[in-house]
């Protein structure tokens, strides 16, 4: 049975998500702020997937706040094969664009439909699983995109269109530097 770690403080999403989460075998566990995600990794808690929200407290009792990139960040140090799925009621791109980045598997708008989600569970399990190929090979397997992958792939793919393929002023209008574009260009095979 997979484990997914909830990380969310609105009591009526956690209801939402777990009982559908149990029902399709996962073994849920939920904590609702930066600090109890912390002392779940300090019990050596390993989730598999890991749903994290985008505005939580950073404590139990305060308001949420934008702490989830920042959480994303620290999760992929410390436990790099975790799954991460962001998900959030903010629809800001830069938000998606910037958790891509950071590593996480996918990014979900709230409210999102159920089987979108479990669709995308069953992607990130997927991908954990080493193919028979991969586990021959002296060397890690050309993975597929991600679907966080083509989002970042096709938003550099449009910001450079909209540019008129001026790599200085995509780089500026993503929030990135130069070289790491020329590397995300390299990466993804654009053709500018």
């Amino acid at each position: 049975m997979a484990s997914v770690l909830l990380v969310e403080d609105d009591p009526g999403v956690v209801k939402l998500l777990r009982i559908p989460l149990q029902q399709n075998n996962y073994q849920v566990s939920q904590v609702d702020n930066g600090a109890a995600l912390m002392e779940a990794w300090a019990k050596k808690e390993r989730p598999d997937i890991v749903l994290l929200n985008y505005l939580l407290p950073d404590e139990a009792g305060r308001p949420p706040e934008k702490i989830g990139l920042t959480l994303l960040r620290l999760i992929k140090r410390q436990l790099p094969k975790t799954e991460v799925i962001m998900f959030t009621g903010d629809r800001t791109p830069d938000v998606a664009f910037q958790a891509g980045r950071l590593g996480a598997f996918a990014f979900i708008n709230k409210p999102c439909e159920l089987d979108t989600l479990l669709e995308v569970l069953g992607s990130a399990l997927d991908s954990k699983q080493p193919t028979r190929d991969e586990k021959t090979l002296p060397f890690p397997a050309d993975e597929p995109l991600t679907p966080l992958e083509r989002t970042e792939r096709d938003m550099i793919f449009q910001v450079l269109k909209a540019t008129g393929g001026n790599k200085l002023e995509t780089a500026k209008h993503l929030g990135i530097g130069r070289q790491t574009l020329y590397n995300k260009i390299k990466a993804y095979g654009i053709e500018v």
